[in-house]
C-alpha cells in the first residue's frame, strides 16, 4: 500500500474499515487508506471518523480528491471475508480499488469487497473526440 500511496515503506497511515450493505442490498467490506500529507492538509482527527465515511469527510474538509484509476479483480472467498460478509461457501468476491488524487498527489486508496454473485458493475461510456 505504501507504493500506491506514494509513501515510504513503514510510513504510518490512517486506515478506516467498515462493513455494511451497498445500495443493492449486497454486503460490503470497505477499507480506506489516507495519505499522511492529505491527513495533515485536511486536519483529520481519528475521533472525526466515528460515523463518517472518510471520502465524504475529505470532501467536507475541502480535499475532494478527483477519482483516479480504478481496478476490479475477482477472487475466491476467504474464511475472513466469509465471516465478515456472512456469505455461503463458493461465492466469488469482487475487489474494487480506487485511487483518489488531488492533482498528482495520491489522497487516499479505497478498497471494497463485494459478493460476485449479487454485484453488477456499470461503467459509463467514455466518448473520445474524433
Amino acid at each position: 500500500m505504501a507504493e500506491v500511496l506514494q509513501g515510504a515503506p513503514g510510513t504510518v497511515v490512517q486506515v478506516q474499515e467498515g462493513t455494511g450493505i451497498d445500495v443493492t442490498g449486497a454486503p460490503i467490506l470497505a477499507r480506506v487508506w489516507l495519505h499522511p500529507v492529505a491527513e495533515e492538509k485536511a486536519k483529520i482527527r481519528e475521533e472525526e471518523l466515528s460515523g463518517f465515511w472518510l471520502p465524504d469527510l475529505l470532501k467536507f474538509k475541502g480535499l475532494p480528491g478527483e477519482e483516479g484509476e480504478g481496478v476490479v479483480e475477482s477472487s475466491m472467498l476467504t474464511p475472513h471475508l466469509k465471516a465478515l460478509l456472512a456469505l455461503p461457501d463458493g461465492v466469488p468476491v469482487l475487489q474494487l480499488y480506487r485511487v483518489m488524487r488531488e492533482q498528482e498527489q495520491v489522497v487516499a486508496v479505497i478498497e471494497s469487497h463485494l459478493p460476485g454473485d449479487s454485484t453488477t458493475l456499470v461503467f459509463p461510456q467514455v466518448q473520445e473526440g474524433f
